[in-house]
């Protein structure tokens, strides 16, 4: 049978029953299909957040990490240099009562020679 210069199929009452029921489970197989790849796609969206956030965290527990090394070593190297200097003050130390002794022997000599003349 031709409309219009279609081809026009006739079913049976039954047979359109089934194929219009078919086709609307079709529809909403279909509709089912779209929200549980829409669902896909959020959940796939939620696992790229929570990957940058881990990577993020990584970055944060490495940059802590190396911060604390290098607090570790800048306070290792401080403690080598109040050692270095409490050694030199304490050497000052010595020269500088040396030098009194010395001064004062020194004086005491050179006085005690000046009055004996």
């Amino acid at each position: 049978m031709l409309n219009n210069g279609d081809t026009t199929i006739c079913f049976s009452i039954n047979q359109s029953k089934f194929l219009l029921k078919n086709s609307i489970q079709l529809e909403a197989s279909l509709l089912e299909l779209k929200a549980a790849e829409d669902i896909i796609v959020y959940k796939d969206s939620l696992l790229v957040k929570k990957d940058l956030q881990l990577n993020n965290w990584e970055l944060y527990k490495i940059n802590t990490d190396s911060l604390s090394i290098l607090n570790d070593q800048k306070t290792n190297f401080l403690r080598g240099e109040l050692t270095t200097q409490r050694k030199l003050l304490k050497k000052e130390t010595r020269a500088k009562f040396l030098a009194l002794f010395v001064g004062i022997a020194a004086t005491s000599i050179t006085t005690t020679l000046y009055i004996m003349k």
